[in-house]
């Protein structure tokens, strides 16, 4: 449960990260170095996050179905009917 707030907050930091970025960016008159610079800045540090996202999802342990022993003896009824057919 604590992941799934955190990834949750995650996003949502860095949905207001863009809309404060892109608002200050387009509102007010900055330079034109200023708009080249903000856009791959935002880009980079989304590809950043993703990759942290990703990174948290696959080191998290997955849920494996139980398997049952293959060491349990097999009936003898089995046994004699394998030895059977391969005598045929």
């Amino acid at each position: 449960m604590k992941t799934k707030f955190a990834t949750a907050f995650t996003v949502l930091a860095w949905l207001g990260n863009w809309w404060l970025i892109l608002w200050i960016n387009f509102a007010a008159e900055l330079s034109l170095l200023m708009h080249l610079v903000a856009i791959p800045v935002l880009l980079l540090s989304t590809a950043f996050g993703v990759g942290k996202l990703l990174e948290q999802r696959q080191t998290r342990p997955r849920r494996t179905l139980r398997v049952k022993s293959q060491a349990q003896p097999t009936p003898a009824r089995v046994q004699l009917n394998t030895r059977a057919r391969l005598q045929h």
